[in-house]
């Protein structure tokens, strides 16, 4: 990662999974501590009790109700950017209106392939391209404008 600026940016942190809480350390490693954090909950979540310890002190908003207390909550923090990896919920127009450079989404296919779920077992089963995209979210689902990608090449043993 790259040095982190004088003035970290103000990020909102929408995560699931054990790659959320590994990119979450990172950041947190890096010097930049979002003002706040949006998990699911419920049987989908994983790995947000990991989190949770990681942003001790920033506002929680949990699962669909939380995204609903973020669209009231998030203006008053002025986050710079929303930043989501593998969180499991449509972002509504009303949070992606709140941060003033825009939200992030990593997903785990190489873009435009594989939008959506089951990313790898598509890759396989489809033989289109797979890796990992940062892409700028918009109106759309794995739509929006491409920031950064990389492509991972299957292995024939893989399944």
């Amino acid at each position: 990662m790259t040095k982190t600026p004088s003035t970290p940016p103000r990020i909102v942190y929408a995560a699931n999974r054990r790659i959320g809480a590994e990119c979450l350390r990172m950041l947190v490693d890096a010097g930049i501590t979002p003002v706040a954090l949006m998990i699911p909950n419920g049987p989908e979540a994983e790995a947000t009790d990991d989190m949770r310890k990681l942003l001790p002190t920033v506002p929680v908003f949990l699962g669909k109700d939380g995204v609903k207390e973020a669209i009231q909550k998030l203006p008053a923090l002025a986050p710079q950017y929303l930043l989501s990896v593998h969180f499991p919920l449509i972002l509504p127009p009303e949070i992606l209106a709140v941060p003033s450079a825009g939200t992030l989404n990593l997903h785990p296919a190489f873009l435009p392939w594989n939008r959506g779920w089951h990313t790898p077992s598509w890759a396989i089963l489809d033989g289109t391209p797979y890796g990992a995209t940062l892409h700028w979210i918009d109106s759309g689902v794995d739509t929006g404008p491409i920031a950064l990608q990389r492509q991972i090449e299957i292995q024939p043993t893989e399944t």
